[in-house]
């Protein structure tokens, strides 16, 4: 590689080369999840480390980071004719080259899964390796990415923020707050309902709080991981540590974590529960300085551990007479008008078109997802249009971004990770939910929810269940609780509820659990 390169040790370097240091394996694993995207790689933090480009342009940069990852890959993998080649040179080619996903990898390779993420992190760092070496990057025992001992002194305050693509809109009274839940837990877990914003609002937080952390913020993404024994490797993975042969994770990282003042954000963490439970309580019992900020469905229990729900966005209720400047305050308005002009540019908040975006926000539960795919659809469709059409919102909310995990490109796979997990009896309990369009009491749950394997006296665990995992609102009227669906998941729970051929048994079950109310109200 040629051209003028900054000093590894120059003050406009110092942030770079300090992530580099505390996590560059990291940072090669995230550029090569995003090597066939150029706009990410553009302003990827690796680019610190290439040649400068005399004109500025960050374009060239992103190309040419993703052709030193390729050369990278190409050298561990020199051809389908090598011999000798180990696993993991295999491994890296087909999962990021040929776009391979990790269970279709580690089914060609004939490996286990726990196999394939131990061969997974040996690439990542032969990788790592190889470009340290071509960009000549050079670190001292002192300050080595691969130290974890209580004595070491991390470098200045660093961290593995993904630089944000889209503004973030809104949630300013919601920042307040769980910034105060922060400072005061050492264990805040943001839960509800999938598309919801749980991520974006952590990484926000996170932001925002860099200069309170002296040892840095790291973010763990474990939407791919799908091991629960491998949760620690991936923490390891994301603060640069290699694993000691023999030696626990956990305990290394409890090690390294001890006198630091740092903050770890475990993102999506529903499916590994059990795992993130455990890990969170070793490291919060051994590490006096680090707080964890978590996100997931449904809650870690872990003991000390905060719970809080993120709420929808705020927005007008479609029957309001509001002026424009009225309407542009409301953050679902402003979140739908923002993603719009992504689109198009000229598009704009106007009097005719503000009641359809109330409407569009409005039904669809002020749910952030759901108004950015709606918005998707303003290339093609008008908003009134895109109003008219949400009775078969499923079908219509398909455009996600093709960067974003598979669960964010549509509305259905997004409720799809929720529903999926559940037990028998959860679905069956969460689709018959589906029948009451305001709302229910407990009788009435009962009453509808029964049968076919569950027994009346189990609804209310059932209840429970549904709640605890974000996909029912809990709220409190005069008569007791009350249990709702947000519209746009009672119509998915519809949809499902249709498809097991429940729907006659439920909708009688419904309507005679009325009709005796109404009778026994009769004078």
């Amino acid at each position: 590689m040629t051209g003028r390169r900054r000093s590894p040790g120059s003050p406009e370097d110092a942030p770079a080369r300090a992530r580099l240091l505390a996590g560059f394996a990291g940072q090669v694993r995230d550029a090569l999840g995003h090597i066939g995207d150029p706009a990410y790689l553009e302003t990827h933090p690796l680019t610190t480390f290439l040649p400068e480009d005399p004109r500025g342009r960050k374009a060239v940069r992103g190309r040419t980071l993703r052709q030193a990852l390729l050369e990278a890959v190409t050298s561990l993998h020199p051809g389908a004719g090598a011999v000798n080649q180990a696993p993991h040179s295999r491994l890296i080619q087909l999962r990021y080259v040929d776009g391979l996903s990790a269970r279709e990898v580690y089914g060609r390779l004939a490996i286990s899964r726990t196999e394939y993420y131990r061969e997974h992190q040996r690439a990542i760092e032969a990788v790592a390796s190889i470009l340290r070496g071509r960009w000549e990057i050079e670190t001292s025992p002192s300050d080595s990415p691969d130290r974890a001992r209580a004595g070491a002194d991390l470098p200045r305050p660093s961290h593995n923020l993904p630089i944000q693509l889209t503004s973030f809109i809104g949630r300013e009274r919601e920042l307040v707050e769980v910034k105060a839940l922060l400072a005061s837990s050492r264990l805040l877990t943001l839960t509800g309902a999938g598309g919801c914003g749980k991520t974006r609002l952590a990484l926000q937080v996170a932001a925002d709080l860099l200069d309170r952390f002296a040892d840095g913020v790291w973010v763990v993404d474990l939407a791919a991981q799908v091991d629960q024994a491998l949760v620690p490797e991936s923490v390891a993975t994301t603060l640069g540590l290699r694993e000691e042969p023999g030696r626990p994770v956990t305990a290394m990282l409890v090690e390294y974590l001890h006198p630091r003042q740092a903050l770890l954000v475990l993102d999506n963490c529903e499916h590994l529960l059990r795992a993130c439970g455990d890990l969170a309580d070793s490291l919060l019992r051994g590490c006096p300085g680090l707080r964890i900020l978590a996100n997931s469905r449904e809650a870690l229990g872990v003991a000390g551990e905060v719970s809080w729900r993120v709420p929808s966005l705020a927005t007008p209720r479609p029957s309001e007479r509001l002026s424009l400047d009225e309407m542009a305050r409301y953050e679902a308005i402003r979140l739908f008008v923002d993603r719009a002009r992504a689109i198009r540019p000229d598009f704009a908040l106007t009097d005719l078109n503000a009641p359809a975006i109330a409407q569009i926000c409005w039904r669809l539960d002020g749910m952030p997802l759901a108004i950015e795919l709606a918005a998707a659809r303003t290339n093609i469709l008008a908003p009134e249009q895109i109003a008219a059409r949400l009775d078969d919102r499923f079908r219509l909310l398909t455009g996600g971004a093709r960067t974003a995990l598979p669960r964010q490109q549509t509305l259905r796979a997004a409720i799809d990770w929720s529903y999926e997990p559940l037990t028998d009896s959860e679905r069956k309990t969460f689709r018959r939910l589906s029948v009451f369009s305001g709302g229910c009491d407990l009788d009435a749950t009962e009453a509808v929810c029964q049968g076919d394997g569950i027994e009346c006296q189990d609804v209310l665990d059932q209840l429970s269940a549904l709640s605890d995992k974000s996909l029912i609102l809990v709220t409190e009227g005069p008569t007791g609780a009350r249990y709702r669906l947000l519209e746009t998941i009672r119509q998915y729970a519809r949809d499902r509820l249709i498809e097991s051929g429940e729907a006659e048994v439920a909708r009688n079950r419904h309507l005679e659990w009325f009709a005796s109310l109404a009778h026994r109200a009769a004078p």
